[in-house]
């Protein structure tokens, strides 16, 4: 399979020649434009993105499509740490502002209900954490709690690009899983108050939010809109 670049283009560097020749580049999968504002400069100008890292344009092609319509979609995918070879079922295109609303009113319902201190404590600083989420996004920012801030560029809803390795990644609500090769996953000695944390948040909407990278080593098929997508 052949391997596949990003490319990222200052729209005020190039003119329009320029990018039709890009286009028309092999191995140049498709072209974005997104706002300038995601890298932190003035609004006005604009970048182009020629995109995708191993994968294949039919597929990328056809999630660039489905974005913003919540549709089903599968992937038989091995998982790059616990080498878990699995077939995922995930809810392309939700809203992720919905999946964090929906588990915030969940846990303010859940609070008056809580007897234990260490769950109550949990439960105050995940409202505090999903409350601060929602502020970032209905001002256009970034979280600054959010410890990889800088790793990503969105494309579209559901699709980012991951500036440290290179690679597409496309994130959904997880709808079923079905383990084909059980993998080997690490033991994490995490402290009370993390347990706690997870315990409560584990039958929430956003516990169910999942991303994977569409790479070769990772992804063996995908199937959405009707047709199985195999990578070579």
């Amino acid at each position: 399979m052949p391997r596949y670049y990003f490319v990222l283009l200052h729209a005020f560097q190039y003119s329009l020649g320029d990018y039709l020749s890009y286009i028309h580049t092999p191995n140049i999968l498709a072209f974005f434009c997104v706002s300038s504002s995601t890298f932190g400069v003035d609004k006005t100008k604009r970048f182009i993105i020629l995109t995708a890292v191993n994968a294949t344009k039919e597929l990328l092609d056809r999630l660039i499509e489905m974005a913003g319509k919540a549709q089903f979609i599968s992937f038989t995918y091995t998982d790059k740490k616990a080498h878990e070879k699995a077939r995922h079922t995930l809810i392309f295109g939700v809203n992720y502002r919905k999946q964090i609303q929906d588990s915030l009113t969940a846990l303010q319902i859940l609070a008056p209900t809580l007897t234990e201190p260490l769950q109550q404590q949990a439960c105050k600083e995940l409202m505090e954490s999903y409350q601060k989420s929602l502020d970032c996004i209905d001002k256009g920012e970034i979280n600054p709690n959010y410890t990889a801030k800088d790793a990503y560029v969105t494309i579209a809803q559901g699709i980012k690009y991951c500036v440290s390795t290179g690679e597409i990644h496309v994130s959904g609500l997880s709808h079923a899983k079905q383990v084909i090769e059980p993998g080997n996953w690490p033991v994490v000695n995490s402290k009370p108050l993390t347990l706690a944390k997870k315990a409560l948040e584990k039958d929430l909407p956003k516990a169910r939010w999942r991303q994977f990278a569409v790479t070769a080593e990772n992804l063996q098929s995908a199937r959405l809109q009707g047709v199985e997508l195999v990578l070579p």
